[in-house]
Order: structure tokens, then sequence, then C-alpha cells
């Protein structure tokens, strides 16, 4: 019996780790290539100011992109929601957007989908108590993506404290997005 369970975690291991090899060898999206599709909408960004919580995956270099919204999550962050063109190009995806200088903020961005509402004293919650969502742990470059358990209630930009499901510590961590939220250790 427990030769047939070594043999069954080794051949889990093995095939993760085939898994990962394939997942690693696939195009990944870079802060060019957003840079690129914020222009094409009227919004003029360096890639440098563009920040991406987890890497993109997408079937080539080459997919079109469209910005599909943003909201203005404080004085120096934009939040982007963007999409490729055709679906089956990449999943849809955000990224944080930190403008040089507050003269590179947009006032205003006219797309051709209506863009996200702006943010109001009534904004609804994002992460509620006992529901899943993801951690972004960063450190210097050093950036970390974990699942974890909502203890609290929490609309956008307010510090709720989270709960990570394999290590079982308690984070306090700011809401950047629905079910996403971030801190740093």
């Amino acid at each position: 019996m427990v030769r047939i369970l070594h043999l069954t975690v080794a051949l889990l291991v093995l095939v993760g780790a085939f898994v990962d090899l394939r997942a690693s060898a696939s195009t990944v999206l870079t802060a060019q290539h957003v840079a690129v599709a914020l222009g094409e909408a009227g919004l003029k960004a360096d890639p440098s100011e563009v920040e991406f919580p987890v890497s993109v995956p997408a079937s080539n270099l080459d997919v079109p992109l469209r910005v599909r919204g943003w909201r203005k999550l404080d004085e120096n962050t934009i939040w982007v929601r963007l999409t490729c063109q055709r679906p089956k190009d990449c999943l849809p995806f955000f990224i944080l957007l930190h403008p040089a200088g507050p003269d590179r903020l947009p006032r205003r961005m006219d797309f051709s989908t209506p863009a996200l509402p702006a943010a109001s004293s009534q904004e609804p919650v994002l992460v509620r108590v006992g529901s899943q969502a993801t951690l972004l742990l960063r450190n210097g470059t050093i950036r970390i993506k974990t699942p974890v358990t909502c203890l609290e209630n929490g609309k956008l930009g307010a510090t709720v404290r989270v709960k990570n499901l394999t290590t079982k510590r308690i984070y306090s961590a700011e809401v950047i997005a629905r079910g996403i939220v971030r801190a740093w250790f």
C-alpha cells in the first residue's frame, strides 16, 4: 500500500513538472505590448510604468490588445482592464499603471466600450468575509501570488485581514480589485 502511494506521488510530481515546463515555454505578454495598446486607446504610457500583478500567457507575441476600462485606484495608480481582440489568444487581464507624474494621469479616456464606473462613496464590497481571494505579496522585485480567505469585508482601497490557505498566516492587505488584495513583506 505504501509503495503504491509513493509511486502515485512520484507520477504526480513528474506530470506536474511536465505541465510546468509546457507553461513556461508559452508566450507571455510584456509591458511593451500593453504600452502599445494604451497608446492606441489615447493614453501615452512607458513600459516602465506598467505593472503586471500576474504573468499573462498568450498564443503569440503579435496578439492585438484592447483596453476595456480603467479606474483610478489612488493618486499614482490606475487599474486598467485589457483583453485580446480574439478571445482565444488570451484571457482577460488587468494591469496597474503608475504614470511618472500627475500630468500623465488621464482626466478622461474614450473607449469603444463603456469604461468602469468611477469610484464613488457607494462603492461595492469587493471582498467578503469567508470568500477566497488572491493575495499579491511584494517585496522589491519579488512577487508572490497565493490564495487566501478573507477575514473581513472590504471596498476598494480598504485594508482587510486575510488568511493564507497554505500557511494559515494572517496578513493585513489592501483591496485593489474584486477578489484581489495586495500586501508587502
